[in-house]
Parts: structure tokens; sequence; C-alpha cells
């Protein structure tokens, strides 16, 4: 591979990693205050699958980079198996997020939860 495939290389996955850190951030920042605001029973379980989602994103950004760190240059078979632990982690990672998700969902599908109010607050 020539060095200019390289750059190329680790432009677009640097430039798709921050894309995909941005488009999860600003679901986090959305479900923060638009799902709080109008649905704050729900909001809790979103939110959770929100922030895991970040988290996961950002854990998955790292690895692929600092992979080399770890793995002695050369060594196709240990290199293999490390991208083979990352794609079981990943794999690991998406079926708990997909269940937060559809733990959230079916929580906003459900109708408000009526607000309750005590009358016997002492007010004059």
């Amino acid at each position: 591979m020539d060095s200019t495939s390289l750059a190329l290389s680790s432009i677009s996955s640097g430039l798709s990693s921050l894309v995909a850190i941005g488009g999860e951030i600003a679901i986090v920042v959305v479900v923060a205050t638009v799902v709080k605001r109008h649905r704050p029973d729900a909001y809790g379980k979103l939110l959770a699958w929100a922030i895991a989602s970040l988290a996961v994103t950002l854990a998955l950004s790292a690895a692929y980079p600092l992979m080399p760190l770890f793995v002695r240059s050369g060594e196709t078979d240990a290199y293999l198996v490390a991208l083979s632990m990352i794609a079981f982690a990943r794999t690991a990672a998406n079926i708990a997020l997909v269940l937060l998700l559809v733990r959230g969902l079916v929580a906003l599908a459900q109708p408000p939860k009526p607000v309750v109010v005590h009358s016997d607050a002492p007010y004059r």
C-alpha cells in the first residue's frame, strides 16, 4: 500500500468516526432535552441507550487506531485475532444497544402516565 492510499484511508476513517461521534452526541442532546420535556416518563431508558451508544462508538473509534500498539508488527495472526476480538465485542455491544433501544421505544410508545397532583398541599 502506498503512502497516498494509507493517508486517504486514515483521513476517511477519521472523518467517518467524527461524523458518527457527532451524530451520537446530537442524539444524546435531543433525548436529554426534547424527549425529557415531552415524555419524562420514557426519556430515562432512551437516554441510557443514547449514552451507551455514544460510549460504544467512542470505544470502537479508539480501538482500531490503537490496535497496532498492542499487536507486534509483522504478526498477521495476532492482528487477525485482535480484529476478531473487536468484531465480537462490537457484535455483543450492538445486541445490547438494540435491546436498550427497543426498551426505550416501547416506553415511548405507551400512553403518557398521568401526572399525579396531591390536593392536600398547604395552600391558603
